[in-house]
């Protein structure tokens, strides 16, 4: 949202332009995430990193008691799992959104806003 800020004051001439691009970019969003299965990803994600830092006793232990011994150690794990999960998931993002097919597919959606009058001939890709 903020990029596509920085790209309107750029050119101020796409401004009339801004709800449809926010609501294709939502769109495009919700395409990729449905396609590339992302909740699913970032759940195997989680669980691998779970995995890599808690044992699965401690594991089924964290899950049933909150108040245990391990969920002190994942109290103090956790900051360390969340920070390495958010930086996998953005990296697979980027890895996800740069595909040719999503790239092509977000250049098709333009192309039909084209042909549909809502967003002028020579808007970029």
């Amino acid at each position: 949202m903020e990029r596509m800020e920085e790209n309107l004051k750029e050119k101020p001439q796409y401004a009339q332009y801004k709800e449809i691009l926010i609501s294709m970019g939502k769109e495009f969003a919700d395409f990729v995430y449905h396609d590339a299965n992302i909740y699913e990803h970032s759940d195997n994600i989680l669980a691998t990193l779970l995995a890599e830092e808690l044992s699965e006793k401690e594991l089924r232990e964290l899950i049933t008691i909150f108040e245990s011994d391990v969920y002190k150690k994942f109290e103090q794990k956790g900051l360390i799992i969340l920070e390495k999960a958010r930086v996998a998931g953005y990296e697979w993002g980027i890895e996800v959104f740069t595909q040719e097919k999503y790239i092509k597919g977000l250049e098709n959606r333009i192309d039909l806003l084209k042909k549909e009058g809502k967003l002028p001939p020579d808007f970029p890709k």
